[in-house]
């Protein structure tokens, strides 16, 4: 990888070059590359700088205004190097790598031909439509999905891989729509898997399925991807008791895929229910509305604070709005959170907290954030509500 001097060069000819009308240019910060090419480099040693860093303050680092740039550096200087140096480092081709020990990958010896072709300026072709390329990543009964039109008609680049060893699945970008299956699974996220972001969440779904023998369905154009989408994101730190999954299989799952899949899940993210999904419209299009509860305290007795949030509930739903400022990203944003949220209840306990709960609308619009609702309900309480814990309850549906 080049080092920052070079980037910054080539990120600076890049907007120069770039300013047209029509033309958005989003470029990557170079302290961030060099800070993911460090780690997907390294080995072990890298578990005392992560360890530091987090120590030092760094969490949620995907987050762009999260991001902490002072704890990295410092975790790395730790360990007598920097992130810029590991990325920019030269790896010899016979010097062990970290990841050796891991099975069941593309093998060294086919990265290395790729690493040399790249150096020539040379590309592979997409197996998916030209054929198998043999880079060992299809061992044992996993495949990539190949292009029904291509498969008979191109060979594979390994004669010892015929027709039978790399099937052509009908689920593949290419084939009809009426070959999936679609279903929709309901589940719940608590515990340790409210820290779980959205999108890992979605992978672990789409690894829990393959796991239980599942072959998911592809989408069509030039870049196919697995068709599964969860109905509404939920936020990190927030538990969700009924969550929605909507997945296509390729081919139609055995009597037992059920069980599979919930043993296949994590501990966290427990299975409740897997139905097929008939609807025309697809699941999150049908999002209109959550359910949440809301634990708080605000430095009162248990007694005092819901007769103060049941005054403010009232006023709360007397209100014709109820602006709050929301800050992301360094910019503020006002929300009316009347406009999502029609009213509030409010019940005692657990002791000394107290549980507010509401539905929130969900629009092409936007939404409410739990935070800015109790934020406005604390305003009309004249209490400074601090949440123990949030719950979505349910999301609804059209």
């Amino acid at each position: 990888m080049a080092d920052r001097e070079t980037l910054m060069r080539r990120q600076d000819l890049l907007r120069s070059r770039l300013r047209r009308p029509g033309i958005k240019l989003a470029l990557h910060g170079a302290d961030k590359s060099h800070l993911e090419a460090a780690l997907a480099r390294g080995g072990e040693e890298m578990g005392a700088v992560i360890e530091n860093a987090w120590r030092s303050g760094a969490r949620y680092d995907s987050w762009t205004e999260e991001f902490r740039a002072d704890a990295w550096s410092g975790a790395f200087a730790a360990a007598g190097t920097s992130a810029e140096e590991l990325a920019t480092a030269v790896l010899r081709p016979d010097a062990a790598l970290p990841w050796d020990v891991i099975s069941g990958t593309v093998g060294r010896d086919y990265l290395r031909v790729e690493w040399e072709k790249a150096q020539r300026g040379e590309s592979t072709p997409d197996c998916r439509w030209e054929g198998c390329g043999d880079c060992g990543a299809c061992e044992g009964p996993y495949r990539n999905d190949l292009a029904a039109e291509f498969a008979a008609a191109v060979p594979v680049a390994n004669p010892a891989l015929d027709a039978t060893s790399a099937p052509v699945a009908e689920g593949s970008a290419v084939a009809a729509a009426a070959s999936r299956w679609p279903y929709v699974a309901t589940f719940s996220v608590t515990g340790r898997g409210r820290f779980i972001g959205h999108l890992d969440r979605v992978e672990i779904f789409r690894r829990a399925i393959r796991r239980a023998g599942g072959r998911l369905a592809l989408s069509a154009g030039m870049r196919p991807k697995p068709l599964l989408s969860l109905a509404l994101p939920l936020a990190v730190g927030v538990e969700g008791l009924r969550e929605l999954c909507a997945f296509q299989l390729a081919e139609e799952p055995d009597s037992a895929f059920v069980t599979r899949l919930t043993a296949a899940l994590p501990a966290h993210m427990r299975l409740l229910a897997l139905e097929t999904y008939s609807a025309a419209r697809s699941l999150p299009a049908r999002v209109t509305g959550a359910l949440y509860q809301v634990r708080v305290c605000g430095g009162l007795g248990a007694g005092d604070l819901a007769t103060a949030l049941e005054d403010a509930a009232r006023r709360f739903r007397e209100a014709a709005e109820l602006p709050t400022e929301d800050t992301r990203e360094g910019r503020v944003r006002r929300v009316d959170v009347k406009s999502y949220v029609d009213e509030v209840s409010v019940a005692s306990g657990p002791s000394p907290a107290c549980t507010v709960s509401f539905r929130t609308a969900v629009t092409p619009g936007g939404t409410a954030r739990p935070e800015r609702v109790v934020a406005a309900l604390g305003g009309l309480a004249e209490v400074a509500l601090e949440i123990e814990g949030i719950t979505r309850m349910e999301v609804i549906l059209s």
